[in-house]
């Protein structure tokens, strides 16, 4: 692990979270302390608890089972308070009354504008704690050091937005340097270098390589929308992870496919061919062509 990884993934939610629930678990001496986490709609997306479960795709039946109730996470997104408690008075339906216990409820809130923006969240997620001693009363010394506790909590979480917003970016410039912005396949450049690859290593252990190079006479005005079809239609076609469709020329697309023969390119070509007559060509006032070569 580099540098970089090691400084945003200084919080790993499966590994640091549960060992964190537990610590509060103990220190209040309670039954149930769990995080759930909400997307930008305000959903609940998955459920980490102190046994170190994380529960993503919620049923009905873990809902049920983890007893969250709408009203407190209604309260959080209106700001009343920084934490909930079973003594504030909350209005539930009837058949939504919380159990007779002691609760205690902190809401996990993004606190870096500039991270907000990434994950325009109101609310990250929300620390529930459970106690089925109703007349327990929590200590102002308890909260503040749970308080203290969400603080640390976030400054993980907000470096772990961090580094996947970094991942992304990091894919979406690869993919920038490497794909055709208008038919999503890779550009003649990346593809001589893969196709040098594959030329020396399929030497070695002496199999065959195919190149199919389709060529489209196509209206000018229709360009990008025909080449991204035919596009769509080559990335359908070509199966395996080390056949790779490329931009040749403003109107040619060119396939590599490695270990193929030439009955099997031949095969592949005809696929190709037989989609782009029935999908393309009876749209529009075009001339397409193939050719192929084995080696």
């Amino acid at each position: 692990m580099n540098i970089l990884d090691s400084f945003f993934l200084s919080i790993n939610y499966e590994v640091f979270f549960p060992k964190i629930l537990s610590y509060i678990r103990d220190y209040l001496n309670c039954e149930q302390v769990f995080i759930s986490q909400f997307d930008s709609e305000g959903e609940i997306t998955q459920i980490i608890d102190f046994n170190g479960m994380i529960i993503s795709n919620l049923s009905k039946y873990d809902r049920e089972n983890y007893q969250i109730y709408q009203p407190i996470i209604s309260y959080f997104n209106e700001q009343k308070n920084s934490y909930y408690t079973h003594k504030d008075k909350l209005i539930f339906d009837e058949d939504t009354l919380p159990l007779k216990r002691a609760e205690l409820a902190f809401p996990i809130t993004i606190k870096t504008p500039e991270i907000k923006q990434i994950i325009r969240e109101n609310i990250w997620g929300i620390l529930f704690i459970y106690d089925y001693n109703y007349l327990r009363v929590w200590k102002q010394e308890e909260i503040r050091h749970i308080e203290s506790i969400i603080n640390q909590l976030i400054i993980g979480i907000e470096r772990n937005i961090i580094y996947k917003k970094f991942l992304f970016l990091q894919e979406e410039l690869r993919n920038c340097q490497i794909l055709d912005e208008v038919t999503g396949l890779a550009k003649y450049n990346s593809f001589i270098d893969c196709l040098d690859y594959e030329w020396r290593r399929l030497a070695r252990e002496k199999q065959p390589i195919s190149l199919i190079l389709i060529d489209t006479n196509y209206p000018r005005d229709l360009i990008e929308k025909i080449q991204k079809e035919i596009a769509t239609i080559i990335q359908e076609e070509i199966k395996r992870p080390m056949d790779l469709a490329a931009c040749y020329q403003s109107n040619q697309l060119i396939i590599m496919l490695p270990n193929t023969d030439n009955e099997g390119a031949l095969w592949i070509n005809q696929q190709i061919m037989n989609r782009i007559n029935q999908e393309i060509k009876i749209r529009y006032d075009i001339d397409c062509k193939s050719s192929i070569i084995t080696q």
